[in-house]
């Protein structure tokens, strides 16, 4: 369990028996083997539970009604379910009313997922550049391919697997409560009668700028544990939101910026619609 001051994300782990009430304006969280902790709504930016989190009902709807989004993931990491609340602000109609305009137009669904397609290609092309992996492909799998043979060498593939999986998820979580801030009806009758899923649409471009990052990472686990132990280490829950965590401000601010250029693209595509 775990909190942090800069983003406010409060996250339970599922292994240490967790159950989260409701105590007038806070959380309590009760844990087996240690003493309760009261966590203030006002300073919560979102929650992140992973694995099995036992939630009182007064609990969850006291985190809707602060508009303060709660996304549970699967131990190995990946999305089970979520409750979001509601928005703190109005939402900005005008940018769901345009989705809607572009998702009705004959091509509108193929547009978008092009652009996202091309924003990640972009993101893998930067992530190329600036590390020193030698290799001019930009294709998806590759680039997975080399960054596994790169961590293997300091953790197992096994673990490997599972962080990634994990980094993935906490990435959504972060992304789902950014999207609704940012106003954005992720509930809306045009994505999912088109199944676009807009968190993993940003998702699938966030993730590449943090791998380089994750390799080094991994490698100062590796040099710490080889002085301890003299073997690899053993990726944790803990180790995935220490370095999540680490990135939080980036990610933020790459988001902000991947918003406004989605949010000039759907403003280009239906001007040339309306002409």
């Amino acid at each position: 369990m775990s909190s942090n001051p800069v983003s406010r994300t409060l996250y339970l782990d599922g292994a240490g028996q967790i159950r989260v009430l409701q105590d007038g304006p806070a959380l309590r969280v009760r844990m087996r083997g240690s003493a309760d902790r009261l966590f203030p709504l006002r300073g919560l930016f979102q929650v992140v539970v992973c694995g099995s989190v036992e939630w009182a009902t007064g609990a969850l709807l006291a985190c809707a009604e602060a508009a303060i989004p709660v996304v549970f993931l699967r131990a190995n990491g990946t999305l089970r379910g979520r409750v979001l609340g509601l928005p703190e602000h109005d939402p900005l109609l005008d940018v769901n009313q345009l989705l809607d305009i572009l998702l009705t137009q004959t091509c509108g669904p193929d547009r978008l997922r092009d652009w996202f397609d091309a924003k990640s290609q972009q993101a893998r092309l930067a992530l190329v550049r600036s590390s020193a992996w030698q290799t001019p492909s930009t294709d998806r799998i590759i680039i997975k391919q080399v960054i596994m043979r790169r961590a293997r060498l300091h953790v197992r593939a096994q673990d490997l697997r599972r962080f990634d999986r994990q980094l993935y998820g906490l990435l959504l979580a972060r992304i789902t409560t950014l999207l609704q801030n940012a106003g954005i009806d992720l509930s809306r009758c045009c994505l999912r009668a088109n199944r676009i899923c807009l968190e993993q649409n940003f998702a699938n471009v966030l993730i590449w700028p943090p791998q380089d990052h994750k390799l080094r990472y991994m490698k100062r686990l590796h040099t710490r544990e080889m002085r301890r132990t003299g073997g690899k280490t053993t990726l944790s829950w803990h180790h995935t939101v220490d370095f999540f965590e680490s990135k939080s401000r980036t990610i933020t601010d790459e988001f902000e910026h991947l918003l406004k250029e989605w949010h000039l693209f759907i403003l280009e595509r239906n001007n040339d619609y309306a002409n």
